[in-house]
């Protein structure tokens, strides 16, 4: 829209920007519609509202809606949620309203009309929570705010500023919370750096696991009780399954045939009728054969 506006003004102008902040995207436009400005600045570059009280909030992805529900019940009168996304506004917008609360929102995808519709129910009362994204709600005045959440860490630690200066305004105290994961370390040592202060930390260490995983140790246990089970099963040896020469031990074992008082030796027990041929012991010079005797032979032997 600025773009589009300073086409169609005179080459020949006195220009002045205000912002409240200065991120690259700013400095670049001011790069390429001011002709050497004087800069002026009314505070210290990321000053931070004394009368904010700041919290860092950790929390593992998954739980971020969970735990900005449960701040939100606590003595919340109005607030500004600020996401990174347009399609976080509207996600999280409608999550709020399914949980009951009076919520709004403003971001960049509405016409200017649909913002200030939305911004007037706000100052109204008609809702008390305004879900924004960074470019829709920058510049806002809004009095009686009385908490900021940043539900995502912002990428720039100069909007951390922006977005935290909605509340406390003209002399009143204000709350700002920042909802941070594992993955916003590194935006939050921007934002600490920056401001040169150490915002206080509130909740459980942020966890970069599901948290439905099961712990990793826990998975190796049931790894290792799985194998000892499966080394604990009997496995059949071919040594321990039965042998064909071996007597049934449920059969007594029965006498001995003539064929053993002719051999002059006692012969083993006799096999079941189903255990196949039976070798019959016989002196050699009879009838010359070394082999066993088929059953019909041994009435002609005995």
């Amino acid at each position: 829209d600025i773009e589009e506006i300073c086409t169609k003004l005179p080459k020949q102008r006195q220009t002045l920007l205000f912002s409240a902040t200065m991120p690259p995207p700013i400095k670049k436009l001011a790069d390429k519609f001011l002709d050497n400005p004087k800069m002026i600045e009314v505070a210290r570059p990321a000053t931070t509202n004394t009368n904010i009280t700041q919290y860092l909030v950790s929390v593992s992805a998954s739980k971020k809606r969970d735990r900005l529900l449960d701040l939100l019940g606590d003595d919340v009168r109005t607030a500004i949620i600020f996401c990174n996304r347009k399609t976080t506004v509207r996600d999280l917008n409608k999550v709020l309203k399914r949980a009951g609360f009076r919520s709004g929102e403003i971001h960049g995808d509405m016409e200017q009309s649909e913002r200030i519709a939305e911004l007037d129910r706000f100052k109204g009362g008609d809702i008390n929570i305004l879900v924004a994204s960074d470019v829709a709600a920058r510049g806002l005045d809004i009095k009686g705010v009385s908490h900021v959440f940043n539900y995502d860490a912002p990428w720039h630690p100069d909007d951390y500023v922006h977005r935290i200066g909605r509340t406390g305004r003209a002399g009143a105290t204000g709350t700002a919370y920042t909802l941070f994961t594992a993955d916003d370390a590194e935006n939050i040592a921007n934002i600490e750096k920056l401001t040169g202060q150490t915002i206080e930390r509130i909740g459980a260490a942020p966890d970069s696991a599901p948290d439905d995983a099961p712990p990793a140790k826990s998975a190796r246990k049931r790894g290792k009780a799985k194998g000892k089970s499966a080394e604990a099963r009997p496995v059949e040896r071919a040594d321990d399954a039965p042998r064909a020469d071996a007597p049934s031990p449920k059969r007594a074992p029965r006498k001995a045939t003539g064929a053993a008082h002719v051999a002059g030796a006692v012969s083993p027990p006799a096999p079941t009728p189903t255990a196949g041929p039976v070798a019959i012991a016989t002196p050699v010079g009879d009838s010359q054969w070394e082999g066993p005797f088929p059953d019909f032979l041994r009435a002609r032997l005995t």
